[in-house]
């Protein structure tokens, strides 16, 4: 048994994070999202994901800083 890829998801739009996470999970992937920015960060240690999606255009922060 393999063990599924995880993908955190940090978006601030609730329905395009609903779209993009149900698409994700439907295709087998674990998915965990977030639409603040610190939460995404409290968390993305212990979750530990394969692959994160992140906006770019937070309203607490912006996503490219994030990324450095």
């Amino acid at each position: 048994m393999t063990e599924e890829t995880r993908v955190s998801i940090l978006e601030d739009s609730l329905e395009l994070q609903r779209l993009i996470s149900d698409a994700l999970t439907a295709a087998g992937f674990t998915v965990q999202a977030y639409n603040r920015a610190h939460e995404f960060e409290r968390n993305v240690d212990n979750f530990s994901p394969d692959i994160c999606i992140i906006d770019l255009g937070l309203p607490d922060r912006d996503g490219l800083g994030l990324l450095k």
